[in-house]
């Protein structure tokens, strides 16, 4: 109708009048911000823009300064002899990206890879001279390359490295074991899982097998999920062993937490019958399966902080164990080691690796860690 018409649009014009007010309220409270919010964006214009050639001249610089690396690793292989120190100062100052990017450089260059230079050039020593020689070699290896050929060698030949196999298995991330298993087929034409299954056998070969699938729930913390993996392995660890139902989820268990979550399983598992579960599986298990889920159940950081502290104690020194810690890890990884390292022993981690090596490998071990060259760092 006419009047209910007429009564609606008077609602719309007092609504309409009311919010023009608000509008102009508005208005004229931001107005004298207007400058301000002008001479912002300025601003801020102009700290983006140098930002901007701030970062693309620390490109630049970075590129010149790798371009500057692979020639001074050709420099100092050329000629009779080989400059260690200029060897040592430009590679081992290096981050594992800097490093990949030099070594691009230099097989574009010069045509040979940075390792295959190395080896062509550190031929023939001993001593000292042949322990520098292997770090340098771990240290220029792709990741996926290194672990790969660190898992044929530890089944290589007569025997087989437990120790080796189990730190690579255990320790690796998925993406890790996925990519060094492809790089191992690669080479060799043969799976991991088969070559651990013809050198490893019993529950080790079995739990290695289980590792290797490359599924564990990596960063997965659940306190609810542990209490329930707790009372399972509680149930597991009360029966005789040889039951390949329980066996089969102990394993899964073990295999497929985080190690995050397998800190949760170890306090539930405590808080229900009141003993370690590490303890416990110290004393049900024994040999190469008991240091497989040791290691699967401790952080990769303390882990190699305790192999290299027992590659360091009694008599004599394991180079190889000591060069492929430091060689495989990152520098900042390699830092938080030393710290683990030194909570653990109470000893200055520098000084036992200067009391440890000696020469050119002593050098270069504590250049890698203690010397770093800037990486490039991209406004947040």
């Amino acid at each position: 109708s006419l009047s209910e018409a007429e009564m609606l649009i008077s609602e719309v014009t007092k609504f309409h009048t009311a919010m023009s007010a608000k509008n102009d309220q508005v208005h004229a409270s931001v107005q004298p911000l207007m400058d301000s919010y002008v001479a912002q964006s300025y601003r801020l214009r102009h700290i983006d823009h140098w930002t901007k050639r701030l970062v693309d001249d620390n490109t630049a610089l970075l590129e010149f300064c790798a371009q500057r690396d692979a020639d001074n690793v050709r420099e100092a292989c050329e000629g009779w002899g080989t400059d260690k120190d200029k060897l040592i100062n430009t590679l081992c100052s290096l981050s594992k990206a800097q490093m990949a990017r030099v070594d691009q450089i230099y097989q574009e260059k010069y045509g040979l890879t940075l390792r295959k230079q190395i080896e062509d050039e550190l031929v023939g020593f001993f001593g000292s001279s042949s322990h520098f020689k292997y770090f340098m070699q771990v240290l220029l290896t792709p990741a996926a390359q290194i672990d790969a050929e660190f898992l044929e060698d530890s089944m290589r030949g007569l025997g087989t490295d437990e120790t080796l196999l189990t730190e690579i298995v255990c320790t690796r991330t998925n993406n890790e074991i996925k990519a060094a298993k492809r790089c191992f087929e690669a080479k060799t034409g043969g799976t991991v899982e088969s070559w651990v299954k013809d050198d490893a056998g019993g529950v080790y070969a079995r739990f290695l097998l289980r590792c290797l699938k490359g599924d564990r729930c990596e960063g997965f913390e659940n306190r609810d999920a542990a209490k329930m993996d707790a009372e399972n392995l509680v149930k597991y660890c009360s029966l005789p062993s040889g039951n390949l139902e329980c066996e089969g989820l102990f394993l899964d268990i073990i295999a497929r937490a985080s190690v995050e979550q397998l800190k949760l399983i170890q306090e539930e598992y405590q808080n229900l019958v009141g003993t370690s579960l590490i303890e416990h599986i110290k004393g049900a298990t024994s040999g190469d399966f008991e240091n497989a889920v040791i290691a699967r159940c401790t952080d990769r950081i303390i882990y190699y902080a305790k192999s290299l502290d027992k590659a360091w104690k009694g008599l004599g020194t394991d180079e190889k164990t000591t060069s492929r810690i430091f060689a495989r890890c990152t520098k900042n990884d390699m830092k938080l080691v030393a710290e683990a390292y030194t909570r653990l022993t109470s000893n200055n981690f520098r000084e036992a690796v200067i009391s440890e090596a000696d020469g050119n490998y002593s050098t270069a071990l504590v250049t890698y860690l203690f010397s770093t060259v800037p990486e490039k760092r991209v406004p947040e």
